[in-house]
Order: C-alpha cells, then sequence, then structure tokens
C-alpha cells in the first residue's frame, strides 16, 4: 500500500468509525479539574421521598433541603453556599481518587448520543460531584441516578446528552466501586 493509500484509509476509518472517532477528539469537556468532592446521600429513598415531596419547606434548612434534593440550588456556579451546609442535610463527603478521572472524563464532556432516554419520575438528587482546580470549585453536577437525570452548572458546554447510552449506569458502578 502506497503512502497516499494509507493516508485515504486512516481518514476514512477516522471518519466513520473504524478507528476513534473524530467526536473523541472534538469533545468539549464540562470542567478543567484536579480535585472531585463526591456528596452523597441515602436519605428519601423508596417511600421516604413522598416525606419531601410533601412537606412544604417552613424552614432555612428545609428550604435548602428541598432545593437541593429537588432541585433549583444551585442557582449558578456562584450559589455555592449550599456545599458547605450538605452534612446538615444528609449527605457525606468522599474524595474521588485521581486515578478515576480519566475515565470520569469520558462522561463529563459533549457528545453525541445513539439512544436518547428520558423519564417521567421526581428528581431526587442524590449524588454531587463538586469539580474543583486549584481548590476553586469549576463545576456542579447533581445526579439522580434512578431516574436517569441532572443539573450540571459552571460550564458552556451542552450538557443535553449527559447520562446517555447506557453511561448514568457506568458512572454509577465507577463512583461506588
Amino acid at each position: 500500500m502506497t503512502i497516499r493509500q494509507t493516508i485515504v484509509v486512516l481518514f476514512i476509518g477516522w471518519t466513520f468509525g473504524d478507528c476513534n472517532s473524530p467526536n473523541e477528539f472534538l469533545s468539549k469537556k464540562f470542567f478543567e479539574y484536579d480535585e472531585i468532592d463526591y456528596y452523597l446521600s441515602d436519605s428519601y429513598m423508596g417511600s421516604e421521598s413522598q416525606k419531601l415531596l410533601n412537606n412544604w419547606p417552613t424552614s432555612e434548612i428545609d428550604t435548602l433541603k428541598y432545593g437541593v434534593f429537588l432541585g433549583g440550588i444551585p442557582k449558578n456556579i456562584s450559589d455555592l453556599s449550599f456545599i458547605g451546609k450538605l452534612s446538615e442535610i444528609g449527605f457525606r463527603k468522599d474524595t474521588i481518587d485521581k486515578k478515576k478521572f480519566t475515565e470520569i472524563d469520558k462522561f463529563f464532556v459533549e457528545k453525541e448520543v445513539k439512544e436518547h432516554l428520558a423519564t417521567s419520575c421526581i428528581y431526587i438528587y442524590r449524588d454531587i460531584l463538586v469539580f474543583k482546580k486549584n481548590s476553586k470549585v469549576t463545576g456542579v453536577a447533581k445526579i439522580c441516578f434512578s431516574c436517569m437525570a441532572h443539573e450540571i452548572i459552571g460550564t458552556n458546554a451542552n450538557t443535553d446528552n449527559f447520562g446517555q447510552d447506557g453511561d448514568y449506569e457506568k458512572l454509577e458502578n465507577l463512583l461506588k466501586k
């Protein structure tokens, strides 16, 4: 095979997916980070979730709990005061091992998907990832693994396809091992 034929074969393979997908190289990362704090909660599982939905917040801590678990808090990347209060509302903190960052990067990028899934349940965000670069928060991802839903702030990337193609299950398995 000549050099020209080899280049054509490589280009065709790259373009049509026989080699690495071009999207793998052109994907926009959601966050730059060197640390990830992982907050998780076992609160409001199963029938307990009805308690959260039925009790309209009457205190500051109830309002925080309602907004974090059901959505709306944080509003933007400047709205980070909730992080220091997560333990008060039932979250425990873990730090993600840097060895997992390469795998995590595969989920937090813009990408095209083959299969779109949507659910019609009430999202309860029990998993929160706080991405940091030089100790400064660069992004927050709240995830409801049971409903396959997310709220992501701190990025200009398109997050619409996050979790599709089975990524919710893969990410959950990665975080919890």
